[in-house]
């Protein structure tokens, strides 16, 4: 058990210096101590071994079908991106960026135990902690690379941590954790994001008080303490309006008239490329990023991951993601009825994803999206009741 825990201490070492150093470039900050190489080379040793962790999952047949679906996907990716490298293409930092999130989770995967999955989310609570210090390091310490969009987007590396803190037995860790980074989101001024955590505390209170309903008294102490904690949130965030000039409900409204930031141009303009392109392109698509290459979004990404994925990796990859995400949303509802550990931060994940897929892109890039796949992995993992762990935490 002691070697499990050296390893996964290891690993999630590796992925915090990773997430680092891709938030320190996003200000352009850089350090001695953060080389780019050695980033590489961890990048490079975490998909090595995922690979393993996959084969030796297939070999002993402890794989299952969200294993083998991402792997189906992660195939396309690779086998469209090599049929249309360019020149403008590194391969191997392709290869990396593609494989990355597919190894975190079959490494992640191959932890089992009970020890190790607690381990994991507190490592990940840590993380949050460790993250939201050098999110606010370099919003004070370079303030105009700070309005950039890697440095915009730079506290979505805080908002998907969010499952790991309100599955925490903590009250501080959990609530404020929570506020602190509810905060954070409003304070940068990010709109998916800001959308995404209005839903997820919609379902969360939903959840909440569903889980009490059998206990009126217990349900009135929820209603009454989720009513404090939004009105606690009301008064923060009426001081951030104050302080900072942000109004969440002015930039909302402003969505109608600047389509997102150009948004709803930048998708008609895919769909209309992905239209008019040749059949062995409709089917395997123009390889990774091809978007953003070929100029079809003025020089951007796609914006929504439906449409960029439709165009990078043709039919056959959009049908593989569809799969993905048709595996993962029954899985939260075989868990919602089973009472399964973690469902709600489940359910959760499920909601972060889904608006920043949506408006922005996750998963072709080594980032925030990794923090997802590991809470992912460790729900998978877990077969033990809600009441039972409930029962377990009171002994």
């Amino acid at each position: 058990m002691k070697k499990e825990r050296i390893e996964v201490s290891c690993i999630m070492f590796m992925i915090t210096y990773i997430m680092i150093t891709n938030i320190l470039e996003s200000y352009y900050i850089k350090s001695n101590l953060f080389l780019s190489n050695i980033r590489y080379l961890m990048m490079e040793a975490i998909v090595l071994l995922g690979i393993i962790c996959f084969f030796k999952q297939l070999i002993f047949k402890r794989t299952d079908i969200i294993s083998i679906s991402i792997f189906l996907f992660w195939m396309i990716t690779i086998i469209s991106t090599i049929i249309n490298i360019s020149i403008q293409q590194n391969i191997i930092l392709s290869f990396l960026s593609l494989s990355f999130w597919v190894a975190i989770f079959y490494i992640i995967k191959n932890f089992k135990g009970n020890e190790e999955r607690e381990l994991l989310i507190s490592i990940m609570q840590i993380e949050f902690a460790v993250l939201f210090i050098v999110y606010n390091y370099c919003q004070i310490n370079n303030r105009v690379a700070s309005l950039n969009g890697p440095a915009i987007n730079s506290v979505y590396y805080l908002l998907c941590c969010f499952p790991f803190l309100i599955c925490s037995s903590n009250k501080i860790i959990k609530w404020g954790g929570s506020t602190v980074c509810i905060m954070s989101v409003i304070i940068s001024g990010k709109r998916a994001a800001i959308i995404a955590i209005i839903l997820v505390l919609i379902i969360w209170g939903i959840m909440d008080i569903q889980d009490n309903d059998k206990r009126i008294k217990s349900t009135l102490k929820k209603i009454l303490f989720i009513t404090l904690f939004m009105a606690i949130l009301f008064f923060i965030y009426r001081k951030i309006q104050v302080v900072y000039g942000i109004d969440v409900f002015q930039m909302l409204e402003s969505l109608k008239t600047d389509g997102g930031s150009g948004r709803t141009y930048i998708y008609k303009g895919v769909w209309e490329a992905i239209k008019k392109r040749e059949l062995i392109s409709q089917l395997f698509g123009d390889g990774y990023t091809s978007v953003a290459l070929k100029g079809i979004a003025y020089g951007s990404m796609a914006h929504n991951e439906f449409l960029e994925f439709f165009y990078d990796y043709g039919l056959i990859g959009f049908v593989c993601y569809i799969n993905i995400w048709v595996q993962l949303l029954k899985r939260g509802y075989k868990g919602y009825l089973a009472k399964k550990d973690y469902t709600l931060s489940y359910i959760v994940s499920l909601i972060l994803v889904t608006v920043l897929s949506l408006f922005s892109i996750l998963i072709p890039y080594p980032r925030y999206f990794t923090f997802i796949v590991i809470f992912w992995a460790i729900y998978f993992n877990s077969n033990v009741p809600q009441y039972k762990m409930e029962d377990r935490n009171e002994k």
